[in-house]
Order: C-alpha cells, then sequence, then structure tokens
C-alpha cells in the first residue's frame, strides 16, 4: 500500500463521482444474473452524490494513485436515525484487491463517523457470495444482525 493518496471526493470532482456512480450501478451484475443498468440508473445515482454531498450528510473517499482510482467508499447518514452511518457501497479494482485499500477507506469512515457525525453504528448490507467483504467486515468487528431473504416470483 504504498504510494497512494487518499482523498475525500468534493463536489467539484465531476467526472469523479460520475465514475463511482457509474461502478457502484453496475456491481450487483457480479451477483446478480442477468443483470442490466441503464444510463438514467447511473445519472440519477450521480444526482444523489452531488445532492448529498452539498447536504454534508454523505462521506465518499478514494484510494488513487497517479490519478488512477483504485478503490472507493461511499456511506451516507442514515435519514431516519442521525446516529446510524450507513455504507452505500465500497470497491477496490481487482487488480489491487488484498492489499488493504479497502480496510483503510472503512478506517476513516469510522473516524468520519464517531468524530464529525457522531454516530453510534455503522450499517452496511453485504451480498452472501461475496465472501471477501464479509471476511474484512468480521476482521473489523462487524457482527451479523439480519439475514435478507427472497423470493422472485
Amino acid at each position: 500500500m504504498d504510494n497512494f493518496t487518499l482523498k475525500r471526493v468534493s463536489e467539484n470532482d465531476k467526472a469523479l463521482i460520475k465514475n463511482i456512480a457509474n461502478i457502484h450501478e453496475n456491481l450487483p451484475a457480479a451477483w446478480i444474473d442477468n443483470y442490466h443498468v441503464s444510463s438514467e440508473d447511473i445519472n440519477k445515482t450521480v444526482e444523489q452524490l452531488f445532492a448529498k454531498r452539498s447536504a454534508n450528510s454523505l462521506f465518499c473517499s478514494i484510494i488513487e494513485k497517479n490519478s488512477n482510482m483504485m478503490s472507493y467508499i461511499w456511506a451516507e447518514v442514515n435519514p431516519k436515525d442521525a446516529k446510524q452511518v450507513d455504507i452505500i457501497s465500497l470497491w477496490t479494482d481487482e487488480a489491487h484487491r488484498g492489499q488493504g485499500y479497502a480496510k483503510r477507506l472503512k478506517v476513516e469512515l469510522e473516524r468520519w463517523a464517531l468524530n464529525e457525525v457522531k454516530a453510534t453504528s455503522l450499517h452496511t448490507v453485504v451480498s452472501t457470495k461475496n465472501s471477501q467483504m464479509i471476511k474484512l467486515n468480521e476482521s473489523l468487528g462487524y457482527h451479523t444482525r439480519y439475514v435478507r431473504m427472497y423470493k422472485d416470483l
């Protein structure tokens, strides 16, 4: 994890925000068969990120090297519980996984949640197929409280 930069995303980072929205909207393709995302979905997510960023209820940071994003995290203060921060999306480029980038971003998120938001809990939803993220979360002290189940009809 050498020669990297940890950077908070600002409203001025338009191309970066669009890239994060694009990656976020395409992530479910890894665990949902026949998943399709539209440009409207991506544009809606871009708008969400801009709105929440300006409202200071968003934590969005990246790790980059030579101006190339290697990992990002996106979390928000829960609108129904100001003491809860919800991790919306966390991603690391496949070529850079296992090097501690996601862990570093989660540690930075915890600092923000504790110091700036005064939050008392972090929440996240992880696909049961994402064993690497489950292992990372458990190593950082996350606990499973519920298992969300569904049935397609």
